[in-house]
Formats: structure tokens, C-alpha cells, sequence
């Protein structure tokens, strides 16, 4: 019995020590890559090579300065004028070259705008809301989605010319006015 013990620990040693693809030269340094792998090791960096990428590439792209988002854009674009005071741009994006977008915060909270051709919904918000408001104002259609007290989303359309405004936190109507009106 004890024989047959001995012999199958010493097989599942082999066994386990054969798959193992890569040995470097001491346990700090061992290798695990795939069969379509390349792998080099340069100066205790080890490198890996899976070929070329697979998936969608990331559709938003970063921009130093608001001026750099727009012109990068195949359309003019269009920002708020009024922005709360406590309100900061602190980011400024487009997404699949389509979409403006301008993430703006108190330290807190962040509201994020976008514009895009188009009468699509642009806000990336798909919750659903106690209270749902459309209205015209100064020939724009504009739909604002809330819950009685704060609003969350705000979608504006006018032109061929998609805005919207979005609030995870919520903000107030008066900020709201504040944004939409120049």
C-alpha cells in the first residue's frame, strides 16, 4: 500500500512538472504563457506577446482643453455658457468621434454634458424616473426626467443638434435653468 502511495505522488510530480511551459531560473522568475504566446525575458522584465489585439478599441477620447475636443469633432459644437458657479469642466472627451462631452464637478458632484448631429438620445442614461416633463423653450424640444425634487436627465433638441445634460447625484431646476439658458 504504502509503495502504491509512493509511486502515485511521484507520477502526479512528473505529471504536474511536464505541463508547467516555462521554467526561468528560479521560482521568482517562472513563466506561465499560452500555446500562441511569445515570451521573452529582458532584464528581469518578462514580455509577452499575444499578437494582435482583440476587441473594440476604446471608443472616448481625452483632451487637454475644450478647444482641442471640438475641433476634433466633424461638426460645431456648442457649451454651455452658464455653468453653476461651484461647477468646474474637469474633463473633456468625445466618444466614436460623434459626441462631445464635458464632465463638469463641484469636488462631489458631476454633471455631464454632451452634444452630438442628430435627434438621438445621447445621455447614456437608461433609468427610469418618477416624473418625466417635456417642453419647448425658445424652439428647442426639451424632455427633463426626475423625481419631483431633483432632476437627473435632461435631453434637448433643436436643429438637428442633440444636448444633453446628466446628473447622477441630481441637481436642482434652478441649475438646470442655469445651464440651459445663454
Amino acid at each position: 500500500m504504502k509503495k502504491n502511495i509512493c509511486k502515485a505522488l511521484v507520477l502526479m510530480s512528473v505529471a504536474l512538472m511536464s505541463i508547467s511551459p516555462v521554467m526561468a531560473e528560479n521560482n521568482d522568475d517562472v513563466m506561465v504563457i499560452s500555446e500562441n504566446s511569445q515570451a521573452k525575458k529582458v532584464d528581469d522584465v518578462i514580455i509577452i506577446d499575444d499578437g494582435p489585439m482583440l476587441g473594440m478599441p476604446n471608443p472616448i477620447k481625452d483632451f487637454d482643453t475644450i478647444e482641442e475636443a471640438q475641433k476634433s469633432l466633424s461638426f460645431d459644437t456648442k457649451v454651455p455658457e452658464n455653468v453653476p458657479e461651484k461647477y468646474k469642466a474637469v474633463a473633456f472627451e468625445t466618444i466614436s468621434d460623434k459626441i462631445l462631452q464635458v464632465v463638469y464637478s463641484d469636488g462631489k458632484n458631476e454633471i455631464t454634458y454632451r452634444t452630438a448631429q442628430g435627434t438621438e438620445d445621447i445621455t447614456g442614461d437608461y433609468n427610469k424616473y418618477a416624473y418625466t416633463k417635456k417642453l419647448k423653450i425658445n424652439g428647442a424640444d426639451v424632455t427633463i426626467k426626475g423625481n419631483g425634487t431633483k432632476v437627473y436627465n435632461v435631453l434637448c433638441t433643436k436643429n438637428d443638434v442633440t444636448y444633453s445634460i446628466f446628473a447622477r447625484q441630481g441637481i436642482s431646476l434652478s441649475e438646470i435653468k442655469t445651464f440651459l439658458n445663454k
